[in-house]
C-alpha cells in the first residue's frame, strides 16, 4: 500500500520516475526532529514562561541536540519500519514518560539529579 506522498508523487511525476520513498522518509524525520529541537531550545530559554523554563532546568547541550537526538529519531524509525509490531507499545511506553515526567517530577533533570 502506498502512502500519501508516493502517490502524489505518482500523479506529478507519472507512474515511471526513479523516487525511492526510503530517502523521503528519512528527510522528512529528520526535518520534523530538528524542527522539534528548535522549538525546545526556545522552550528551554523560557519563550513559553518561567514555569516552562524551569521545568526543563537549563539548555540542552548542543552534542545532545544535533547529533543524539536525531540519531536516536532516526533508529527509531528504522526499527518501526522493520518491525510494525512495535509501534503500539513505544507510543504507549512514551506517553507514559511523558505524563510522569511532566505530573510527577518536579522539573526533567529530576532524575540525573536522583542519580
Amino acid at each position: 500500500m502506498k502512502n500519501h506522498h508516493e502517490k502524489l508523487f505518482d500523479k506529478i511525476l507519472g507512474k515511471n520516475h526513479n523516487y525511492h520513498s526510503w530517502h523521503f522518509n528519512l528527510a522528512g524525520v529528520l526535518c520534523l526532529g530538528y524542527a522539534w529541537e528548535a522549538l525546545e531550545h526556545y522552550l528551554e530559554t523560557g519563550l513559553a514562561g518561567n514555569g516552562v523554563e524551569y521545568w526543563f532546568q537549563g539548555v540542552e547541550l548542543w552534542t545532545n541536540r544535533l547529533i543524539a537526538d536525531p540519531l536516536m529519531l532516526v533508529v527509531g524509525y528504522v526499527i518501526a519500519k522493520k518491525y510494525p509490531r512495535f509501534i503500539i507499545p513505544a507510543r504507549i511506553l512514551s506517553l507514559l514518560w511523558l505524563l510522569i515526567h511532566i505530573f510527577v517530577f518536579p522539573h526533567s533533570m529530576y532524575l540525573q539529579q536522583f542519580i
